[in-house]
This record gives structure tokens, C-alpha cells and sequence, in this order.
């Protein structure tokens, strides 16, 4: 049994409703320019032992930064005064995408098309429906 389908179930039933949000790109979107300039930029130790002979540094997922030129996410810094990138958590940075999606669905009724998969040949995206059963892709000759 699926964790969550119980508690989406449970929410169903007592009124509420659910929808099922796609994670695509939702963590590599910048939220303050509207384009996909989150980037990694920290150097880390290689977790992974096995690996560290051949790649003893990688760049770390977790934190983010703003890479934009015309962002408006931009701080100053207070002790030199130069502008800095922002720096922002891919988790957070998820969380206030995933806002930004339930506020365009209760909005507009649909979600942007930078969040969504790129159409594939043969396939109608659906959109998840709130009765908490799957998701179906339509075949179309």
C-alpha cells in the first residue's frame, strides 16, 4: 500500500478536494523571472565512497542559486555593497512553485506549461482528476 493514497482517500471522503501535482521542474524554476535559472553551485565531497577515486568533489543538489542577470531576486550585500546572487533550498524552492501551480489551477484552471512534460507523439496529457483514481494517457491514432 501507497502511503498517501489512504490519507488523498481519507481527504476525499471527507469533502476536500485533492490534487495530485507533477514535480517537473518545479525545483530548477526561478520563482521572481519566470525562467529555469536555478543552478547548482556549491562544490561538495563525494558522498558515495566508491565513486570518490574518480570524482572526489561534485556539485550539491540541495542549495540553489539565483544564475540571472535581470532577476529580481538579486540582494545587496550590506557589508560590500555589490549585488549577490539569492541563494534558495531546492525544497523550498519546490514548495513555492508547487503554490504558484494551486494558485494558477484555482486561477485559470490549468497549470503553465513550463511545469508540464513536453507533449510526446501519440500521447494526450491528462489532467489528474480529484476523485483520487490514476491518471490515464489516451492513445490517438
Amino acid at each position: 500500500p501507497i502511503p498517501g493514497k489512504g490519507l488523498r482517500r481519507m481527504l476525499i471522503e471527507q469533502g476536500f478536494r485533492v490534487l495530485r501535482i507533477d514535480e517537473f521542474k518545479t525545483s530548477t524554476w526561478c520563482l521572481y523571472c519566470g525562467e529555469e535559472k536555478l543552478e547548482k553551485f556549491i562544490d561538495d565531497n563525494n558522498p558515495r565512497p566508491h565513486r570518490r577515486a574518480e570524482t572526489p568533489v561534485i556539485r550539491s543538489h540541495a542549495v540553489l542559486c539565483f544564475n540571472n542577470i535581470k532577476c529580481i531576486g538579486r540582494m545587496i550585500d550590506y557589508v560590500t555593497g555589490w549585488l549577490c546572487p539569492r541563494i534558495i533550498d531546492r525544497d523550498l524552492a519546490a514548495c513555492l512553485n508547487f503554490r504558484h501551480i494551486v494558485d494558477r489551477l484555482r486561477e485559470h484552471g490549468s497549470v503553465s506549461e513550463h511545469f508540464m512534460h513536453p507533449r510526446r507523439a501519440g500521447n494526450v496529457l491528462a489532467v489528474a482528476p480529484d476523485d483520487g483514481s490514476p491518471t490515464r494517457h489516451q492513445r490517438t491514432e
